[in-house]
């Protein structure tokens, strides 16, 4: 009895930790479906952090894609440029949106397949703490 006991309250404070560690999740996640014989894709949605400490994206994972990372779109001197962005901070109890345009979004680089609209695609986080959230993104048809 009493070993059952310290048993369920060590699976309990695993539990507790888990959900520390579940502290960044992505709403509204989705990727643009692609034409044929293009490469390259990119990813929406937002990046929540309900914790107490600010984290950072610091890699981005798929089997979908050579590579994927976070970029940057902004304007200068009336040019769009668009960049890596390197680690992305999500404020502690508070959201980065990624989005079209100008801003952040995802990018799949070195596509295996083109991203056809009702497919998911899971896409991994690696955050500076060294947890991973693994989020499915469904893919979504092109506006016209």
């Amino acid at each position: 009895m009493r070993k059952s006991l310290l048993l369920t309250a060590l699976l309990a404070g695993v539990a507790v930790a888990g959900q520390s560690l579940a502290a960044v999740t992505v709403q509204g996640a989705w990727l643009r479906a692609t034409p044929p014989g293009v490469d390259v894709g990119a990813g929406y949605g937002t990046l929540r952090n309900d914790g107490d400490q600010p984290r950072q994206i610091v890699r981005v994972e798929t089997g979908a894609a050579d590579s994927a990372m976070i970029h940057s779109m902004s304007q200068d001197k009336g040019m769009m440029q668009m960049r890596e962005a390197g680690a992305l901070a999500v404020p502690a109890h508070g959201s980065v949106a990624l989005t079209p345009g100008q801003g952040y979004h995802l990018m799949l680089m070195g596509l295996r397949q083109p991203l056809a609209a009702g497919q998911s695609v899971p896409v991994t986080f690696v955050l500076d703490d060294g947890s991973r959230l693994q989020v499915d993104f469904p893919v979504r048809a092109a506006a016209p």
